[in-house]
């Protein structure tokens, strides 16, 4: 398995270097070359940077609502939908989060 999320990472790094590029144009003059991978991998970035932060900047209320829903999911899961459906994932409300 960690060979798999070492090839899946080298992949990752060289598909983000390829997005942003400084190269000659037909003339030879050196400039930015920004593929259509970019914003694809700009949002990647950003998303590992939100649920790196989330957890340290939530409440405890959130934390609270996100046990509940995990609780749910599982109990949703083990009974096969008879006990209760199965939530949507459990998204934080960032206007409530701690520092606001």
């Amino acid at each position: 398995t960690s060979q798999t999320g070492s090839a899946d990472h080298h992949l990752c790094m060289l598909s983000s270097r390829s997005a942003l590029n400084w190269e000659p144009d037909e003339q030879g003059i050196s400039g930015m070359v920004i593929t259509k991978t970019l914003p694809s991998e700009a949002a990647n970035v950003l998303e590992k940077g939100v649920r790196k932060m989330t957890p340290r900047i939530m409440t405890w209320g959130q934390y609270a609502e996100a046990a509940v829903n995990y609780i749910q999911a599982a109990a949703a899961q083990w009974s096969n939908g008879k006990i209760c459906k199965a939530p949507a994932p459990y998204q934080p409300d960032y206007t409530r989060c701690a520092g606001q």
